[in-house]
C-alpha cells in the first residue's frame, strides 16, 4: 500500500482533511482521522484495529471490514495507491 500522500495531509482534530497537492478537501469521522493517522505512521490493519479498540467502544466484528471499506475510498480519492504485484 503506498501511503505516501496520507503524509502531506492537513487534518484537524474535528475531521476536516485538507489535501495540499490537490486542494481538495474531505471530512471524516473520528475513527476515519485514527485510521488515517495510523496510515500515515505505517501501522498495519492488526495495529490500527487494536488502537480503534483502544479508543472507542466498537463492535470487534466489524471494524475490519469497516478498515478496508475507509481505505477504498482512500484509495477513490486518490489518497493512497494499491501496489500492484505485492
Amino acid at each position: 500500500m503506498n501511503t505516501e500522500k496520507l503524509i502531506g495531509l492537513a487534518i484537524s482534530e474535528n475531521g476536516l482533511i485538507f489535501d495540499p497537492l490537490s486542494g481538495h478537501i474531505f471530512t471524516s469521522n473520528a475513527i476515519g482521522v485514527l485510521i488515517i493517522n495510523g496510515l500515515k505512521e505505517g501501522k498495519g490493519v492488526n495495529e490500527i484495529k487494536i488502537a480503534i479498540f483502544d479508543t472507542y467502544d466498537v463492535a470487534g466484528k466489524m471494524i475490519e471490514k469497516d478498515i478496508f471499506d475507509f481505505m477504498s475510498q482512500l484509495i477513490n480519492a486518490g489518497l493512497i495507491q494499491e501496489q500492484v504485484g505485492h
